[in-house]
């Protein structure tokens, strides 16, 4: 990771050196792009990083300082990136739990993203980051206790991700955008207690991973994707079912849903217990938060003798 860092470092200082030299838009451009691609590597929560988030704070920072001067203002790539770079700071500010920050670095981005959708409405790109836009503010609402204007913005992304896949239906990433939306979207309505509607959402991100997976069985990415929702599937349906069953602990069909979603948690209640308590909900592993919390929601509707002590 330090050696990755280290060539990002040597290629920024050559782009800047360029950018001195030249003064072309471009050169500018790449000076900028550099700023971001070492940030990536410094502290991005998204990918292999060295946990440096000042650092790589202070990199998007510059890079914003650069692409925000560059003319003509309207040039497609300092448009995009714009939006690129209002996102990322967003997100470290985010995960410094800065959240109001946050929240208005995402409207930024989401402003400029669309704008330029708006502009050019054929670019795949344009379309996806906007799609990516309502995904984060969705995430932050989410996560600050506005599950309902979070879901909206989730059904949002959805249908434009739907539309890129439907596009392009040999993309796999295209396909795997739709999959997570729907497993974002599940998660939210789980979080709100909405059992069934869950269900359902899970089943769709489910449908996904596995066309997906039957495409490519060597994915790890991909097996991993629909394993963590299918344990999420099966804690909803157990969940669904106890509250509809209001505590029948003998009922077969409840207890068949719960033995399933306890057996691909592992049976272990420490570690069922950790696992609830653990990844944030809005990240693609908060799935099996979410179904261990189900999970138990159910295990306890179903195993007590007393409807009005079962969870309501």
């Amino acid at each position: 990771m330090q050696r990755a860092v280290d060539d990002s470092r040597k290629s920024l200082a050559i782009f800047l050196d360029l950018a001195e030299r030249d003064q072309s838009l471009e050169a500018r451009q790449q000076a900028g792009t550099a700023h971001i691609k070492l940030a990536d590597l410094l502290g991005h929560p998204a990918f292999p990083n060295l946990g440096d988030r000042n650092a790589a704070l202070d990199h998007y920072r510059q890079a914003l300082s650069i692409y925000s001067r560059l003319a003509p203002v309207n040039n497609p790539v300092t448009r995009r990136y714009l939006g690129i770079i209002h996102e990322r700071i967003g997100k470290m500010l985010e995960v410094e739990g800065r959240k109001s920050e946050a929240l208005i670095s995402y409207e930024k981005s989401f402003a400029i993203r669309q704008a330029f959708s708006l502009d050019y409405p054929a670019d795949t790109n344009a379309r996806r980051d906007l799609a990516i836009g309502h995904e984060k503010i969705g995430d932050l609402l989410v996560a600050t206790g506005k599950a309902t204007q979070g879901l909206k913005k989730f059904q949002e992304a959805l249908r434009i991700f739907e539309s890129l896949s439907t596009s392009d239906p040999f993309n796999a990433n295209a396909a795997r955008a739709v999959g997570i939306e729907c497993e974002k979207i599940a998660n939210t309505l789980a979080l709100a207690g909405d059992a069934a509607r869950a269900k359902l959402s899970y089943a769709k991100a489910v449908s996904v991973f596995q066309r997906l997976a039957s495409s490519d069985p060597m994915n790890a990415r991909v097996r991993a994707d629909l394993n963590r929702v299918s344990v999420a599937t099966d804690a909803a349906v157990a969940a669904r079912d106890a509250a509809t069953l209001g505590g029948g602990r003998h009922h077969p069909q409840g207890g068949n849903h719960i033995h399933r979603a306890r057996s691909r948690l592992g049976g272990n209640r420490d570690r069922l217990f950790a696992a609830a308590t653990k990844p944030p909900l809005t990240t693609p592993a908060g799935s099996q938060r979410t179904g261990v919390a189900l999970y138990w929601m159910a295990l306890a509707r179903v195993s007590m003798n007393d409807d009005s002590a079962a969870i309501q």
